[in-house]
């Protein structure tokens, strides 16, 4: 089983995002799963070039708004963590500009590191998944120079 997320966080050097580095045809018994943005640099259409039956995609669709905060309200009990109404109207309001799973799970995980003290400016969240995971990149990226 080959697992490759996120294509569309390729770079375009090389001709990336062509995918004619992708193995074809596979091995008997080999199987690929792939993950993209539907619109990123025309990642989709390709693909659906280089795969023949619609059958073999799988469309990722928004949780609603309702069941994502629902997912969030659980999460947030198992954890044992609680929002602010201020942050819960931040989550909230978030929530319903994007409502995928991936998304509702990167929203999760920011609100797990804020606390009931933390002023209004630093609990803001990202619109989309990209900017959520441009917004872990950036700490990620701080905390190593910070550690250096």
């Amino acid at each position: 089983m080959l697992l490759l997320d996120s294509l569309d966080q390729l770079t375009a050097a090389h001709r990336a995002h062509s995918l004619t580095w992708l193995p074809r045809p596979l091995p008997p018994n080999v199987h690929m799963i792939v993950s993209t943005l539907p619109y990123e640099h025309d990642l989709l259409d390709t693909l659906r070039v280089i795969v023949a039956s619609d059958a073999q995609f799988v469309q990722i669709l928004p949780l609603g708004q309702q069941l994502s905060a629902s997912l969030m309200k659980e999460w947030l009990m198992t954890g044992s963590r609680t929002l602010t109404a201020t942050q819960l109207d931040t989550v909230h309001r978030a929530l319903s500009r994007c409502s995928l799973p991936l998304y509702t799970r990167l929203v999760f995980e920011e609100v797990c590191l804020w606390s009931s003290f933390h002023p209004p400016d630093q609990t803001c969240l990202e619109f989309t998944v990209k900017g959520c995971i441009n917004k872990l990149f950036e700490k990620v990226t701080n905390s190593i120079i910070t550690a250096t």
